[in-house]
């Protein structure tokens, strides 16, 4: 139900689901009052969903932050390339990207080969 409703939970979706299983076979008493746990269940898988992808993002974030901080460090051009070069494949997530043009953007002249990159 979750999966195939794109992780939305309203009254009307949730009724058509449970009319569609009457319509088959009529449910059952135990079914009928598994109903407001699965519903739970439903909100709280909602509710992981949501704080893995928070986790990831500050993740990324952290990551950012540290590959800012040795690029800026470095006075070295070779230094700064190998260091983007280690992270190239974060560079495809778009919190990391976001977050390492934030902190490169007003930094010093050691920034110009990352931005570049």
């Amino acid at each position: 139900y979750v999966e195939h409703s794109d992780s939305s939970v309203s009254a009307t979706m949730f009724k058509a689901i449970v009319e569609g299983f009457q319509a088959v076979e009529p449910l059952k008493i135990g079914e009928l009052w598994a109903l407001p746990s699965l519903l739970r269940f439903v909100l709280i898988e909602n509710l992981r969903r949501i704080a893995v992808r928070v986790n990831r993002t500050r993740q990324m974030r952290q990551i950012a932050n540290e590959v800012a901080d040795r690029v800026l460090a470095t006075d070295d051009n070779a230094d700064r390339t190998r260091i983007l070069s280690t992270y190239a494949a974060h560079a495809q997530d778009t919190t990391f990207a976001t977050q390492l043009l934030y902190r490169l953007r007003d930094g010093s002249q050691n920034a110009g080969r990352a931005l570049e990159w």
